[in-house]
């Protein structure tokens, strides 16, 4: 009998503990965040890179705005953000060097032989998303070169300052635009704002569904386009975009 009684005891005991673990792995993990952090620097609020930054971002979600401030370097990745659970207009997430100078921090991905993951900044559903004087580049001489994918209706999302390059092309396909959106899926409201835009075959090239779904919101303006061999910004099916003070030349 005292064995059974000491067995219970020593299973009730487990079974706490387990759950106890499990309770405060789950708190951990559902962390959310809020604040600066600091990408390729020290410290405890630091991530080495950008897939880093962005995977506890779209795992944990945030709780107030968020700035990444990123170290000068040159990060040879790849991002995909989706949806981030508690981004609002208030909840933002920024991408910003910490020196305020896009030729310093340089996020760039190698061009690719086929259309899968094409793109260095892909924004997938996400919302309130800001990058702000980096340098997003594609490099080598494969035809599949965007630089910025956006897709899955995402909304409210702001590139200011950037520095957007791909690689000097003679062509007009679609597959080597510096930002691409197609078939009414970019969403709403994507602000592009002071940056420079190089080679590529298009600069911007945004398509709505169509003439009964129509693209809002979207801003081009301030803008800097060098060499894009086919056109400098495309949009069609868009229901009252600006398109304001940019500059267009080509030094071919």
């Amino acid at each position: 009998m005292n064995n059974y009684r000491n067995l219970k005891t020593r299973t009730l005991a487990y079974v706490i503990l387990l759950l106890s673990t499990q309770l405060f792995g789950l708190g951990k993990t559902l962390a959310q965040l809020n604040g600066t952090y600091t990408i390729g620097s020290s410290g405890p609020n630091n991530f080495a890179g950008f897939v880093a930054a962005v995977s506890a971002l779209t795992s944990n979600g945030v709780n107030g705005a968020v700035t990444f401030m990123v170290s000068p370097g040159t990060y040879n990745e790849q991002i995909s953000i989706s949806s981030v659970s508690g981004t609002s207009v208030s909840n933002t997430v920024t991408f910003k060097s910490s020196n305020g100078d896009s030729s310093s921090v340089i996020l760039s991905f190698a061009s690719a032989t086929n259309m899968n993951n094409n793109y260095v900044v892909e924004l997938n559903g996400a919302d309130y998303v800001i990058f702000k004087q980096i340098t997003l580049q594609r490099t080598g001489t494969n035809n599949y070169s965007q630089v910025i994918n956006i897709s899955n209706s995402s909304t409210y999302n702001k590139f200011h300052g950037n520095r957007i390059i791909g690689s000097p092309v003679t062509t007009s396909s679609t597959y080597k635009s510096l930002v691409y959106s197609n078939n009414g899926i970019m969403g709403s409201n994507n602000l592009f704002i002071d940056n420079r835009f190089e080679n590529g075959s298009y600069g911007v090239y945004c398509i709505g569904q169509g003439s009964n779904n129509l693209d809002s919101g979207t801003e081009v303006k301030s803008n800097h386009f060098v060499n894009q061999y086919y056109c400098g910004v495309y949009l069609a099916y868009q229901d009252s975009p600006e398109i304001n003070l940019n500059v267009f030349h080509s030094v071919f």
